[in-house]
């Protein structure tokens, strides 16, 4: 989730501005994701082991509050 949404800071009044500030985000995310896990990026160099966003500060299963703090926090 975008860290306007979990900040609070989407107007829902103007859906056009928020919903591209967080498809933007989400496209960030997806561009990471397939950074994180292309072997042919890394090209022979040691790949680091798979890690979703935040894991090492929340863990595998945080909850929604945790997840509003680090996403907030670290944005």
């Amino acid at each position: 989730m975008a860290p306007e949404v979990f900040d609070g800071a989407v107007n829902l009044r103007d859906c056009e501005a928020s919903l591209k500030q967080i498809d933007i985000y989400a496209l960030g995310l997806v561009i990471w994701e397939l950074a994180s896990r292309c072997v042919d990026l890394y090209q022979g160099a040691p790949m680091h082991e798979y890690m979703l966003p935040f894991q090492a500060e929340g863990g595998t299963h945080p909850s929604f509050e945790k997840m509003q703090v680090l996403v907030v926090k670290y944005k």
